[in-house]
C-alpha cells in the first residue's frame, strides 16, 4: 500500500505535470477533494457527537457518585445527631438542665455523665471530643479528654461563649474560625435541654468534635472516581465548606466566594449539571445535588479529565480519516487511470478492425470517427439480423414474463416496446396439455418436444387467423402457452367467450389433424400484461381439475374454483377398507370395482387437492395393508410409487395405474415376498439372538431389530423354525452354556451369570434340555 500511495504523491506534484494528461491529473485532483471532503465532514461529525455522548455519560456517573456520597455523609450526620439527642436524655443532664441549681453530690453525677460521654465517643470511631456544659456550674466543662475541667483552662472557652450567645438549638460548624484554637474539626453542637424550656434559651450545652480529614477518608474512601481529580464538597445555607474529597483543605471551615456556587446556592433546582469555572477558577463540569437541611452537594470535573478521556476518541478517529483518505486517494488514482483513457481504448478497439475496412488516420479524432462510422454500418446490418431472428427472441422475453422473472416493471415494459408486444390490452393466459400420451403407439414419450412444436405452430396459425384476438404462442416446461389479448373496451362475458371458442377450436384442430387429445386451461383476464404470469399458473391450476372432470376439454379456472367453494367432501373410509380388504383376500376384481366407485366419490368434490390427498390416503391404506403382512416399509417405499401416483392427471389415468400397476404388484409382494422376506427375517433374528445370548433377548426387542410387530414375527417364527420363539431362546442360551463350560473355567454360578440367568433357572434348563446337570456334563466331556 505504502508504494501505491507514493506514486499517487508523486503523480499529483506540481513537478511531475506536464501538458500530457493534465485532463487526467484534473479528474484526480477533482476526486482526492471529493473524497477528503466528506470524510473530514463526517470525521468532525463523529467526533462532536461522541463527545456530546462522553460528556453525558460523564454527567450522570458524576450524578451518580453525587447521590452516593449525599446518602453515606446524610447517614453518618444522622448517626451524630441521634447518638447527642442520646446523651442529652441522661437522666442527670435532664435534670439538672431542667431544674438548675447545685447538686447535693456534684463529683458522682460529673463521674456518671462523663462515664456516658466516654460510652458514646468510644462508640464511633470518628468523634473526637465531646464535651458538656452547665450554666448552673459555669466554673466547669466536662470533657472525655480533659475530665472535669475549669473552664478558664479549657483551650476551647470562646467557642462555648460563642456558641451559648447564638439563639440556634442545633448547628453544625467548623472549627476553623479566626479565634478558634482547634484547626480543622467539624463540630455538632446541642443547646440544652432539648425541649428549649428551663430558665433560658440555653440552660446547657453538648458538644462532638470530629476531625474533617478522617471524615473525608472514611466518607470518600468507596466512590467511583478514587483516583481520579473529580472533587466532592458539602456546603451549608452560609457557603460554609463543610466537607472535601480532594484539596481545598486552604479553605475548608471558610466561606466559599463563587460565582458557580453562589449560582448553586441561588438556583430553585434540587440538582442540575452546568458547565462553569471550578473553585480554582478553571473550567469544569460540575454536579450538585441539594436537601431539605440547607445542605449543598457538589461534584466538580476538571475539564482536563474529560480531555483525557476524549483522547483515545481523538487517536481513533484520526487514524480511521487517514486509512479512509488514503483508501479513498489509491481507489482514485486507480479508478481515474482507468476511465480517464477513453481515447487510448478507442484507439486500441479501433487498431484491431481490418486495416482494409478502417483507413489509418494520423489524426487519432479522425480515426476514432472512422471507426464509428464503420460501427455505425455494422449496427445496421445487425438490425436486419434481429428483425429475422426477432420471434425467437419474442419468445424467450415471453418466457421470462411467465415464469416470473421480471422483477421491475420498468424491464418488462421495455422489453415489450423492443419486441413489439402490445401493452394495452385485456391479457389472458391459456395452456395446452398433451393427455395420455403414455398410451398412444403412434409415439414415444421422448417425441413429446416434437409434438410441442406441432402444436405451438398449429395455435399460432389459429391465432394469427382470429379477427378478434391477438396475441403469442410460447412453449415452456413442455406446456404450449398463448398469450391472448382483446381491445380495453371489450366486456368480460365476451372475451371468455371468444377465448372459449378460440380453445375449444384448437383441441378440435388438434384432434382432426394431428390425432391428438388435449386439455386446455384457462386463467383469469388481467389488464397489466405483468399479471401474465399470475393468469399462466391460474391456467396451470385449471389443468388440474382434469382429475375429476377429464370429460370436459377446456377448463376455465374462475368457474371450477367457484363449484370447489360451494361442494363438501367426506373420505371414503368404507370404500378404502373394501379395496383393502379384496387384496388381502387376492380378489383382483371386486378391489377394482370398489376402486371404481371410490373414483365416482371423489368426482362429485370439484376440488383437485382433495381428490389427489384421497388417492395418497388409498395408496397409505395400501402400503401400511403389505407391512402388516410382513413387508419392510423402507422396501415397499423404494419403488416410489407416491411420484407415480402424483404424475398421473386424470382419474381414469390413476384408476387404471392401481389395477394396473398396484394391485398386481400387491398380489405378488404378498405372496413371494412373504417366503423370501420371512426366510431372510427369521435368519436375521436367530443370528441375533445367538449373539445376544448373555442378555436378556425379547419378543419385542427382536421385532423391533427386524422391523415387524411382534406378533408377526411370533407366527412367522413357529412358521419358518417349528418352535416357538421363546423355546429357541432358551436351546441358544443352553448351547452357550455348553461352550463356556467346556471352554471356560468358570464355576456354574458364573455361567448362570454370563448367559442372563440365576444359577437355580439355569440349572433347571439344562437338565431339561440336556437331561444332566451342568456339573456332571463338565466332568463327562472333559
Amino acid at each position: 500500500m505504502i508504494p501505491t500511495i507514493g506514486r499517487v504523491i508523486r503523480f499529483l506534484t506540481p513537478q511531475a505535470r506536464g501538458n500530457r494528461g493534465s485532463y487526467r491529473k484534473l479528474l484526480v485532483w477533482t476526486g482526492c477533494i471529493t473524497v477528503c471532503i466528506p470524510v473530514l465532514l463526517a470525521s468532525t461529525i463523529y467526533y462532536q457527537i461522541s463527545k456530546h455522548q462522553l460528556e453525558q455519560q460523564i454527567f450522570s456517573e458524576s450524578q451518580a457518585a453525587l447521590t452516593s456520597v449525599k446518602d453515606q455523609v446524610e447517614l453518618f450526620l444522622q448517626v451524630i445527631e441521634q447518638s447527642s439527642h442520646d446523651l442529652a436524655m441522661n437522666p442527670i443532664m435532664k435534670q439538672k438542665n431542667l431544674s438548675g441549681g447545685q447538686s447535693e453530690n456534684p463529683f458522682e453525677e460529673h463521674l456518671e455523665i462523663l462515664s456516658d460521654i466516654n460510652i458514646k465517643k468510644n462508640s464511633n470511631g470518628l468523634v473526637s471530643e465531646v464535651y458538656y456544659y452547665n450554666q448552673d456550674e459555669p466554673d466547669i466543662v466536662l470533657s472525655n479528654y480533659y475530665g472535669a475541667m475549669p473552664i478558664r483552662l479549657f483551650p476551647m472557652r470562646s467557642e462555648i461563649e460563642w456558641h451559648m450567645a447564638g439563639s440556634e438549638r442545633t448547628r453544625w460548624y467548623n472549627t476553623n474560625t479566626p479565634d478558634s484554637s482547634n484547626k480543622g474539626l467539624i463540630s455538632f453542637v446541642r443547646k440544652l435541654p432539648l425541649n428549649g424550656s428551663g430558665m433560658g434559651l440555653g440552660q446547657g450545652l453538648l458538644v462532638f468534635h470530629m476531625e474533617a480529614a478522617a471524615i473525608n477518608r472514611y466518607l470518600f474512601r468507596d466512590t467511583s472516581t478514587k483516583g481520579q481529580r473529580q472533587e466532592f464538597i458539602m456546603i451549608d445555607e452560609q457557603n460554609q465548606l463543610h466537607l472535601f474529597s480532594y484539596g481545598q483543605k486552604e479553605v475548608f471551615g471558610n466561606q466559599i466566594r463563587s460565582q458557580t456556587v453562589d449560582y448553586i446556592s441561588s438556583s430553585g433546582q434540587s440538582k442540575g449539571n452546568i458547565v462553569a469555572p471550578g473553585l480554582d477558577g478553571r473550567p469544569a463540569s460540575i454536579s450538585y445535588t441539594k436537601n431539605a437541611f440547607g445542605r449543598i452537594y457538589i461534584s466538580i470535573i476538571p475539564e482536563e479529565m474529560i480531555t483525557e478521556r476524549l483522547t483515545w476518541i481523538r487517536i481513533s478517529t484520526i487514524l480511521v480519516l487517514l486509512f479512509v483518505i488514503a483508501i479513498g486517494l489509491m481507489l482514485t488514482y486507480f479508478s481515474s487511470k482507468r476511465i480517464y483513457s477513453p481515447i487510448e481504448q478507442l484507439l486500441k478497439y479501433g487498431n484491431r478492425f481490418n486495416s482494409e475496412l478502417i483507413s489509418k488516420k494520423d489524426n487519432e479524432f479522425e480515426f476514432i470517427r472512422e471507426c464509428f462510422d464503420h460501427l455505425s454500418r455494422e449496427t445496421e446490418k445487425f438490425t436486419q439480423y434481429i428483425d429475422k431472428i426477432e420471434p425467437t427472441l419474442r419468445e424467450r422475453c415471453l418466457q421470462q414474463l411467465l415464469e416470473g422473472e421480471y422483477l421491475r416493471n420498468e424491464s418488462l415494459m421495455s422489453d415489450c416496446r423492443i419486441y413489439g408486444i402490445q401493452i394495452q390490452a385485456m391479457h389472458v393466459m391459456i395452456v395446452v396439455e398433451l393427455q395420455n400420451l403414455e398410451h398412444e403407439t403412434r409415439f414415444m414419450l421422448k417425441d413429446k418436444p416434437v409434438l410441442t412444436y406441432a402444436i405451438t405452430n398449429v395455435m399460432q396459425e389459429l391465432l394469427d387467423t382470429h379477427k378478434h384476438i391477438t396475441g403469442y404462442v410460447v412453449s415452456l416446461h413442455g406446456h404450449v402457452a398463448a398469450l391472448l389479448q382483446f381491445p380495453q373496451d371489450f366486456m368480460h362475458p365476451k372475451m371468455l367467450e371468444l377465448t372459449v371458442q378460440f380453445a375449444r377450436t384448437v383441441h378440435e384442430t388438434l384432434e382432426q389433424v394431428l390425432k391428438l387429445n388435449v386439455s386446455v386451461g384457462i386463467g383469469r383476464f388481467y389488464t397489466h400484461i405483468a399479471d401474465m404470469s399470475v393468469s399462466y399458473r391460474e391456467a396451470e391450476s385449471a389443468l388440474l381439475f382434469r382429475v375429476f372432470n377429464e370429460m370436459e376439454p377446456v377448463l376455465f379456472i374462475e368457474e371450477l374454483e367457484n363449484n370447489w367453494k360451494q361442494t363438501h367432501h367426506r373420505y371414503p373410509k368404507d370404500l378404502e377398507n373394501a379395496i383393502v380388504d379384496s387384496l388381502i383376500k387376492g380378489e383382483l376384481q371386486e378391489a377394482e370395482q370398489a376402486l371404481h366407485k371410490f373414483s365416482e366419490v371423489l368426482r362429485t368434490t370439484h376440488s383437485y387437492n382433495s381428490v389427489y390427498q384421497s388417492y395418497f390416503l388409498l395408496l397409505s391404506a395400501v402400503i401400511s395393508s403389505l407391512e402388516e403382512q410382513g413387508g419392510n416399509i423402507l422396501e415397499l417405499l423404494e419403488s416410489n410409487w407416491f411420484n407415480q401416483l402424483k404424475s398421473k392427471q386424470t382419474s381414469r389415468d390413476i384408476c387404471e395405474w392401481f389395477t394396473d400397476v398396484m394391485f398386481p404388484m400387491y398380489r405378488w409382494m404378498s405372496e413371494n415376498h412373504r417366503n423370501a422376506f420371512g426366510k431372510n427375517a427369521i435368519g436375521q433374528v436367530s443370528h441375533y439372538i445367538k449373539e445376544n445370548c448373555s442378555s436378556d433377548v425379547s419378543l419385542v426387542q427382536c421385532a423391533e431389530f427386524i422391523g415387524l410387530s411382534p406378533s408377526y414375527l411370533s407366527r412367522l417364527f413357529k412358521k419358518e423354525t417349528g418352535i416357538n420363539f421363546l423355546e429357541y431362546v432358551i436351546e441358544c442360551k443352553m448351547e452357550e452354556v455348553k461352550r463356556l463350560l467346556l471352554d471356560t473355567g468358570l464355576n456354574v454360578g458364573d455361567v448362570a451369570a454370563a448367559i442372563g440367568y440365576s444359577e437355580r433357572n439355569m440349572k433347571r434348563h439344562f437338565q431339561k434340555h440336556v437331561g444332566m446337570s451342568p456339573s456332571m456334563f463338565r466332568a463327562n466331556h472333559r
